[in-house]
């Protein structure tokens, strides 16, 4: 069972767990289980990266 503090800190809506859900994309990334594509799209959704700013480049790992 994974579990995490979930209130608001600052600007982290959903807490811990979002920093741990951007924690993982991260990762999963580096390792090519995600393309830059999809990590640029699920960082953005949790406000980890800016509407027209990608984290990752293509082809990046």
């Amino acid at each position: 069972m994974l579990s995490a503090c979930t209130p608001a800190i600052e600007t982290i809506a959903q807490g811990h767990l979002q920093l741990l859900a951007i924690h993982l994309v991260w990762h999963l990334q580096r390792l090519g289980a995600l393309s830059a594509e999809v990590a640029n799209r699920r960082l953005r959704e949790w406000g980890a990266a800016g509407p027209d700013r990608n984290v990752f480049q293509q082809g990046e790992v």
